[in-house]
């Protein structure tokens, strides 16, 4: 009985590396071409020539807040971003840079009575670096603002104590409010982020000094 036990506990960790490895497995091709297109559309806007009023340092901001992953538990993420000024009137360029974690556990029923389930921790970091696009109604950097922005991804994936790492490109769609405070603003804001395999929503709570 304990060798069936042992056996059966075996296929089940091959089956759940076997997900683990495919779930990290490169996104298709054609889209990490489209991603690779987009953000480097996006550093060319950045650095292109452009007058004081437009393109130029104006500011940092830092938030924080929660990751849900699908999938996964809630974790926790970090970001910093820089405020670039305007693109156009009412578009507003940033990059930056965020890292998220979160960790669970999952169980295995053995589907047998007499043999134990199997529980085992899991543990997801991602750390993402790549730029967003604002665009704000009021034409200027506060009151509600929509946008997105294309990232490249570093996720690293750990089960049995082992860990799979993998870089992909990925998007996000933002929503948000800005408000004045102090000598900046503070802003709330929610993020949907596309990562082939681990799409995960956001929300946050930060400010942003000197704009």
């Amino acid at each position: 009985m304990k060798q069936v036990s042992t056996q059966i506990s075996t296929m089940k960790s091959r089956e759940i590396a076997a997900v683990a490895c495919a779930q990290l497995l490169p996104a298709h091709r054609a889209a990490r071409v489209f991603w690779a297109f987009v953000l480097a559309a996006t550093f060319l806007v950045a650095v292109r020539p452009a007058t004081a009023s437009e393109i130029g340092f104006n500011g940092v901001g830092v938030s924080g807040g929660v990751v849900m992953p699908v999938h996964w538990d809630t974790g926790q993420q970090l970001s910093v971003h820089v405020d670039l000024g305007t693109l156009t009137r009412g578009l507003y360029l940033q990059p930056s840079a965020s890292y998220w974690r979160a960790t669970g556990s999952d169980t295995i029923s053995s589907g047998v009575p007499f043999i134990p389930d199997i529980t085992f921790d899991r543990e997801m970091t991602n750390l993402a670096l790549g730029a967003d696009v604002l665009w704000y109604p009021a034409d200027e950097r506060r009151g509600w603002y929509v946008g997105g922005g294309a990232y490249i991804n570093r996720v690293e994936y750990e089960i049995f104590g082992g860990k799979l790492t993998d870089e992909r490109v990925g998007g996000n769609a933002i929503g948000g409010y800005d408000f004045s405070l102090g000598g900046g603003s503070a802003f709330v804001e929610a993020r949907y982020h596309v990562l082939s395999g681990f799409n995960t929503a956001q929300l946050g709570l930060g400010f942003r000094f000197g704009s």
